[in-house]
């Protein structure tokens, strides 16, 4: 009895390892995604302030190209904490046994730390779409013209 519980821990310990060597994946997915967002808005707010009408088609498809980047990343984001809250899900309901010091109890911690980071990460997304949105409603303005 003992070693089934052993191999079933083991189990559920190596699938949170392979869970969580793909949460971290996506999570550098994401990064680089942010990266690349923040690098592209900060053209587009330089842009806005020395904007001339000819360069304005190249500065729309940035626009949209950044729309675009910070929606992948908000789905993408939706997508982690879906499968984080599953995992979570799958954990307390194999942890019937109660060991609060045990590897699954640690796991659990790794995997709220995870899912800590996510909404952080989240949350960036956020700022960095609504500066996104700023900058659009300031071009807008500076050019004195309506986008759709």
């Amino acid at each position: 009895m003992n070693r089934s519980k052993l191999n079933e821990l083991d189990r559920d310990f190596n699938d949170m390892l392979s869970k969580q060597r793909e949460l971290d994946e996506v999570l550098k997915k994401i990064e680089s995604n942010q990266h690349e967002l923040s690098r592209l808005l900060e053209n587009v707010e330089r842009s806005v302030e020395t904007q001339e009408p000819h360069i304005q088609n190249r500065d729309d498809n940035r626009r949209q190209i950044t729309a675009e980047v910070a929606e992948s990343i908000n789905n993408e984001l939706n997508n982690m904490g879906a499968t984080v809250d599953s995992i979570m899900k799958q954990l307390n309901s194999s942890n019937i046994n109660g060991d609060q010091g045990g590897p699954l109890s640690q796991i659990v911690e790794i995997l709220n730390s995870h899912f800590q980071m996510l909404e952080w990460a989240e949350n960036n997304s956020e700022v960095l779409e609504r500066k996104l949105r700023d900058a659009t409603g300031s071009l807008r303005e500076a050019n004195g013209s309506h986008y759709p």
